[in-house]
């Protein structure tokens, strides 16, 4: 909303919107080329995502600049400035994996727990918005930390993107199964003991699929076979309707 609202303040008088409004056309056909074909073939999770929001967070528009009375020269602080773009951003996102680490496991309920993880550092990112250049490194920060932290509690085995959706198999020693994984939703789990060939999700005994993996047993087990389908729709009859 920003960037948008910049861009209308920004547009020139009539004479030239026609190379406005063509650039602004330019710049949308690079971005759904960059979402739509590169993004999935170049990355393996939606890296584009968040690499947008923290690249609008430093585009925005910051704090007005205060003129120099002694005539326009350049302030004193601008080194300890700069070096407090990069020093608090990173101070930030250490103390964001810090309070993960320690707190993040604790009661869900708990509204001081919950306060000091998440609404705390959201706050103090929010307060760095007027220096843009230190306000996305320190959204950038807090998205690291939360990936790190996620990353490390959930071993991933494999990770993969198509055109349509990004999906994971993730390990889980307590209970010796493999879970293919999407967003949030499990579609499938596998036992990594000696039920690595019985069905634990979609297609459990009580489904009635579960007829089809009973009938390639025996005799036919040897057979190679590859089934697609909804695993839980009940048949329907159509009714006839003149």
């Amino acid at each position: 909303m920003v960037c948008h609202g910049e861009l209308a303040r920004s547009r020139p008088g009539s004479a030239g919107l026609t190379g406005f409004y063509l650039l602004v056309s330019v710049g949308g056909v690079l971005g759904g080329l960059f979402n739509a074909p590169a993004a999935p073939a170049a990355f393996r999770t939606v890296v584009e995502y968040p690499l947008a929001i923290v690249l609008a967070c430093a585009a925005g528009p910051g704090a007005p600049k205060r003129q120099d009375e002694a005539g326009g020269a350049a302030p004193r602080t601008t080194i300890l400035q700069h070096g407090l773009d990069v020093a608090l951003p990173l101070a930030l996102g250490a103390i964001v994996l810090l309070l993960l680490s320690t707190f993040a496991n604790s009661d869900s309920r708990n509204p001081p727990a919950s306060l000091l993880v998440y609404v705390a550092p959201a706050l103090a990112c929010f307060s760095l918005k007027r220096r843009p250049l230190r306000f996305a490194p320190g959204l950038a920060a807090l998205m690291a930390a939360s990936s790190v932290y996620l990353s490390a509690r959930q071993p991933v085995a494999y990770r993969g993107r198509s055109y349509y959706s990004v999906f994971k198999v993730i390990s889980d020693p307590a209970r010796n199964l493999r879970l293919l994984v999407h967003a949030r939703t499990v579609h499938g789990a596998q036992s990594s003991t000696r039920r690595a060939r019985e069905p634990l999700t979609y297609t459990t005994a009580p489904a009635r699929s579960a007829g089809a993996f009973d009938t390639f047993k025996g005799p036919l087990a040897s057979c190679r076979v590859a089934v697609v389908g909804l695993a839980r729709a009940p048949p329907r009859r159509l009714r006839r309707t003149r």
